[in-house]
């Protein structure tokens, strides 16, 4: 009585063409800048790797900052917070951050002291560097907390 000729599923060309849409999409994402040589994917593990340094980097100005109200007049190491106990973050790229002489800290790789090499080759391409005129960074922590305490 009842003849059904449809069948239930998907057809060959509907699935042909699902693969062929993602297929481009994929490609768009995939694909090389011609100017940085770097793909959609890329550029957005660096941003997001900058983005986790930058908070690594402040979680590590306050911990400089509550060591250097302890242990005033010591020259702060990222060794002697370690020895201290205090859990002390790496880059996402996977190298240890600096400390500079006024408890600013530095990363290698996304935010170089102004002596590294990598800054002074920033500058000259006209990246943003601490101790820039323009847009210098405030004042380092360990001065900040030595101002706010009267010292």
């Amino acid at each position: 009585m009842f003849n059904h000729t449809h069948s239930r599923g998907f057809t060959f060309i509907g699935i042909l063409l699902a693969l062929v849409i993602i297929m481009i999409l994929g490609g768009y994402y995939f694909k090389k800048d011609e100017i940085s040589q770097t793909s959609y994917v890329e550029t957005q593990l660096d941003k997001s790797r900058s983005a986790a340094c930058a908070v690594n980097r402040q979680t590590l100005s306050a911990h400089v900052a509550s060591w250097s109200i302890s242990h005033s007049g010591e020259q702060i190491t990222v060794e002697k917070l370690r020895r201290d106990g205090i859990n002390v973050p790496r880059c996402p790229d996977n190298v240890d951050y600096e400390i500079g002489s006024n408890g600013e800290v530095y990363c290698p790789v996304h935010y170089p002291p102004p002596t590294h090499p990598r800054a002074e080759a920033q500058s000259q391409a006209g990246a943003i560097i601490p101790g820039s005129s323009s847009s210098a960074p405030a004042a380092g922590t360990l001065e900040r907390v030595q101002r706010q305490l009267g010292q």
